[in-house]
């Protein structure tokens, strides 16, 4: 008889017992939820309405604040945000830079003729002209009603230099200075430019922001104003905006120090801007500097011979103060400027 290993078959015993007659029933895979593409897209809806909202939210703050102004224009660039408002009544045009007002159109040349003409009237040089600042045009625009040959800008901020050569309104107010050949627009931080490069100039002004931070105070320091006279031609003449000698007194004297210290000589003086109060400039030059007798013959809106003198005269509020200088290494302006703005309850 064969068995079955000898055919090579092995036997297994478990196949001689019955199977089990009720097995108990396998459960069924658990699915595996996953969010469905309508689940996305519902979320989806709601933080684009909510970022709809909050832009609107953020609109009509805006709009509250610079009311009864008209936006026509807000965005932010990579340093500040900028608004670019119209007044209904008198058409006049605002811009403001982080809500500070950089210029009203209903007396900014008072700002601009006082600080342009008056370090021009003091040099017959019409050749070079260098602007530190000055983005929205109105500097450039003064300095080629002059005749100044060429102008060289450094302003960091390319959002506002490209905005004051292509907004209608602001090339109506800036008479298309922006868009001038004469006019070679570099984008960098003015400190660091005047250290890198060595061309003199006929005429510099700085038209910078006010030294409330000591990012910006950087640009009021005594070294930054050795800078500034290495680039000034010998027979040269500058201007520096120095603030309010009313509103921040001890700042604006601060500042004037700070450019005796690195050499040069200076020349206070100051205007009335309504959309500002008592503004201060500082002319400097290598060479010892009176107070003009005339003004350069072009035609201007508020700076006249009669006016001229009154530039150069301060009340006892405003009167010189005695203050150290403000270097990179003893920092005094920001303190100075917010505690005197403070002060005053602006």
């Amino acid at each position: 008889v064969l068995t079955a290993s000898f055919v090579g078959i092995r036997h297994d015993p478990d196949q001689d017992q019955d199977p089990d007659p009720d097995p108990a029933p396998k459960r069924p895979p658990r699915p595996i939820h996953r969010p469905g593409l309508a689940l996305v897209l519902c979320t989806l809806a709601f933080v684009l309405a909510g970022l709809a909202f909050a832009g609107h939210l953020t609109r009509r703050v805006d709009e509250a604040l610079f009311w009864p102004e008209q936006i026509v224009y807000a965005d932010v660039s990579e340093y500040q945000q900028l608004t670019l408002t119209r007044h209904p009544e008198g058409e006049t045009v605002q811009l403001y830079l982080n809500g500070h007002l950089q210029f009203s159109s209903r007396d900014e040349r008072r700002y601009h003729e006082a600080l342009v003409h008056v370090p021009a009237a003091l040099t017959p040089e019409r050749g070079a002209a260098l602007v530190l600042g000055g983005g929205d045009g109105l500097v450039a625009r003064e300095l080629f009603a002059l005749g100044f040959d060429e102008v060289t800008m450094v302003d960091l901020d390319p959002m506002v230099t490209d905005l004051a050569a292509a907004h209608p309104l602001l090339r109506d107010v800036n008479r298309e200075s922006m868009r001038d050949p004469r006019l070679t627009v570099v984008h960098a931080d003015a400190l660091g430019w005047l250290r890198d490069h060595d061309r003199r100039f006929d005429l510099i002004v700085a038209d910078l922001p006010d030294p409330s931070t000591p990012g910006l105070a950087r640009l009021y320091t005594v070294q930054m104003y050795r800078l500034l006279g290495a680039r000034l031609a010998p027979s040269g003449v500058g201007v520096v905006q120095a603030g309010s000698p009313y509103y921040a007194r001890e700042a604006y004297w601060c500042v004037e120090a700070s450019i005796r210290e690195a050499g040069l000589r200076t020349l206070p003086y100051r205007t009335n801007v309504p959309s500002f109060g008592e503004w201060g400039f500082v002319a400097v030059a290598h060479h010892a500097i009176g107070a003009p007798t005339s003004l350069p013959a072009v035609t201007r809106t508020y700076l006249t011979p009669e006016v001229l003198p009154s530039l150069f005269v301060f009340p006892h509020d405003m009167a010189p103060t005695d203050e150290a200088p403000h270097t990179l290494l003893q920092p005094r302006l920001p303190a100075l400027f917010t505690e005197g703005w403070r002060r005053r309850g602006s």
